[in-house]
């Protein structure tokens, strides 16, 4: 597999357009990054030709969900209209289809390569990400892909699909874990597995860590390890725990701003083999609702942090939600490609590594980058958005000698500076405007 060390671009004014030239940042990033040689690590190929060429048609496939493929029968035409990246990447003929689902299906028998690339995944995380952070909040959620095959088992909605269970970190939300279950699986089902898993590998990264979860992880075992592992959680109360008689005489502390109301509450209480921990009522009068909303959180953090800041931080959970949203949606996690189970697996997986690729792209860019006053910048935008910003270029490839050279429209000459300065200085390229 070729590195893209040497690109040069060159504003035209009339242009064919060929294909999205964001894919060769894109490209060169996943490289940096020791993707390809953490893939080829994971699947057990060898490394020859073959091997390289096997690890090339996965990373293939990456760049076709990165470029807004939602099922991997599209991929060949991702191939077809970006060809210019099969001969960056080795390919001297187009792959076909056949290709793809045969070698999905040969690498992770058993799931190995899943749990391998997981590990990787995880390692670049906390070495890019984690690493620069002052504290962490893990948040924990279920949903599902849809399926009409066979290894689909009916959900909760009465649908034939395969849960998946995703912890997402960060303001950014990036995937740190996930695990795909049949489709009739409780949301509970694995999360504490997830919790120690994930205390267990940033064991060694000192800063604090809150859990964060709905009511699937409100469970003793939860709380313990957040317990002995000295972090916080903000957890949702299951509604099969009924404290209304409880709290039917405390007096209610009101808080009011522009845009709610809460009423909040503490309590007291302990589950099987756990140590007391603080539960805090609330009732919610959102402006233009007819009704009020009310529940418990369970929380180990102390009084410093008055009832309805327990609420808010609660509440932010709804990020994730956007997330898993994006991820099914703009990533191809909706849909479930085969009944094996071993292909379904890596395909989750490669739909997770893709808009994981994306979203700390988007991360770096904004921390490392170069100080540019940018609206766009100000916030996290939208998968789509930032393929429409990033990805979706258009543009004419030549290759000459040992520079690949790219034609663009000449629209904005200094969004192209400014495009070209980011990926320069995030991320070491050796690209440069003409």
């Amino acid at each position: 597999m070729k590195n893209i060390k040497y690109l040069k671009l060159i504003a035209k004014e009339n242009l064919n357009i060929e294909s999205s030239i964001g894919m060769l940042p894109t490209l060169s990033f996943i490289q940096k990054i020791g993707i390809s040689k953490a893939i080829l690590k994971a699947s057990g190929l060898k490394e020859g030709k073959a091997g390289k060429k096997q690890v090339a048609l996965l990373i293939l496939c990456i760049l076709a969900i990165i470029d807004g493929t939602t099922n991997i029968r599209q991929i060949p035409h991702f191939i077809q209209k970006n060809r210019h990246l099969c001969f960056l990447l080795g390919f001297k003929e187009l792959p076909k289809y056949d290709a793809i689902y045969k070698l999905l299906k040969r690498i992770n028998k058993d799931n190995s390569f899943v749990k391998k690339i997981k590990a990787m995944m995880q390692d670049i995380i906390k070495k890019y990400y984690i690493n620069d952070q002052e504290a962490i909040i893990a948040d924990i959620d279920a949903t599902y892909m849809e399926t009409k095959k066979e290894s689909g088992s009916l959900n909760y909605k009465n649908e034939k699909s395969i849960s998946a269970l995703l912890c997402h970190i960060g303001k950014e939300k990036i995937v740190w874990d996930f695990d795909l279950r049949e489709g009739s699986s409780s949301p509970a089902y694995g999360i504490s597995k997830i919790v120690n898993d994930f205390f267990a590998k940033t064991n060694d990264i000192k800063i604090q860590k809150l859990i964060r979860s709905d009511s699937a992880g409100y469970q003793g075992e939860v709380i313990n390890i957040c317990e002995r592992k000295g972090a916080y959680f903000v957890i949702k109360v299951s509604e099969h725990y009924d404290f209304d008689q409880l709290v039917k005489d405390k007096a209610y502390t009101k808080y009011e701003d522009e845009k709610d109301c809460i009423y909040s509450t503490d309590l007291i209480h302990t589950m099987n083999n756990t140590d007391p921990f603080r539960v805090v009522g609330y009732t919610e009068n959102y402006e233009g609702e007819l009704f009020s909303r009310s529940g418990y959180i369970a929380t180990n953090i102390g009084k410093e942090k008055a009832g309805y800041e327990i609420v808010k931080i609660y509440r932010k959970r709804a990020t994730q939600e956007q997330s898993i949203e994006e991820l099914k949606n703009e990533s191809g996690f909706r849909y479930v490609p085969s009944k094996d189970k071993d292909i379904n697996n890596i395909y989750g997986c490669l739909c997770i590594l893709a808009y994981n690729i994306m979203v700390l792209i988007q991360y770096l860019m904004k921390s490392k980058g170069i100080d540019l006053d940018w609206e766009i910048m100000d916030k996290r935008f939208r998968i789509k958005t930032f393929r429409y910003y990033f990805i979706h270029l258009a543009g004419k490839i030549v290759k000459r000698s040992r520079q690949i050279i790219v034609y663009i429209a000449k629209i904005e000459n200094k969004w192209w500076e400014a495009l070209l300065s980011f990926w320069n200085s995030c991320f070491g390229f050796g690209f440069y405007y003409r």
